[in-house]
Order: structure tokens, then sequence, then C-alpha cells
């Protein structure tokens, strides 16, 4: 922050954290000029641009039969009890539902989540799989459950 104060006096810098749609309306109300958010579908009128993309993984335990191969095809998670993302969460359901659809697999959600320490906890009770971004691998445990 002192970087940006010093380099440019004049603008004011604020670093809050809010959900997407709520940054959405601020940046439609005039509220804020920029925001880092998911692109949201109440908000036609913003312009939005990707400035990362997270890669998906295949999040399971450590003692599922697909743990041991060093990589999983999408067709292989068919059959599995699959955790997926409930529509609290629009924009990775979407990614996720279109990465299927693209690999040509049919999965309907066994259980639908919230949030990833409910992933993580859910495949774990459940002996089940899912779908994350990659940063989820920074929440789970030291022990295998990858």
């Amino acid at each position: 922050m002192r970087l940006v104060r010093d380099t440019m006096p004049d603008v004011d810098v604020t670093v809050a954290s809010m959900i997407s749609p709520a940054l959405a309306d601020e940046v439609s109300r005039g509220k804020l000029d920029v925001a880092f958010m998911r692109p949201e579908a109440n908000a036609p009128n913003l312009d939005f641009r990707v400035v990362r993309r997270e890669p998906l993984v295949v999040i399971l335990p450590g003692d599922h039969p697909l743990a041991s191969q060093p990589a999983i095809r999408p067709q292989a998670l068919v059959g599995e009890t699959f955790i997926g993302v409930s529509p609290v969460a629009p924009v990775l359901r979407g990614i996720i539902d279109d990465y299927l659809s693209r690999s040509g697999v049919d999965i309907t959600p066994d259980h639908d989540v919230d949030n990833l320490a409910m992933a993580i906890s859910l495949i774990a009770s459940t002996g089940g799989v899912g779908l994350a971004p990659a940063y989820i691998e920074k929440l789970l445990p030291a022990t295998p459950m990858r």
C-alpha cells in the first residue's frame, strides 16, 4: 500500500474482502473503480478480464483405488460417489460441468457442497471423489488424500 501511496498520492486504494456479487454491485454503482472477482451473470454491463486460471484436480481419499494412479481420466470418475458444487458457487459449478461435458462425461453429483471445506469433509467421509481448483491442495492434510 505504501508503494501505491508514494507513487500515486492522489489515488485512493481500498482493500476489502467481499463476495463477487457484492463487488459487482459496488462497481456497477460506481462505489469501486476496479475489483478482482469472478465474472457475475447479474453484471452484464461490467467488463471482465481473466487474470489467472486455476487448473482442476481430482480430490479423493488416499486409500481410494484411483489414488494409486499417476493420472486420472474424467471417464474414471463415472460410477464413483461424486461430490459436486452447489449453485452457491455458480462459476465453479459451471467450470466443472463444462469440463465434464467437453470430456464426454455425464455425472450427476451424489452430493452438492457449498465450499471447499465441506467438499474435503464429504469426500473423506463418503470415500467419494470430486473436482476442485488446484489451490485446494493447500487445504488438504499432510497425509495422502489426493
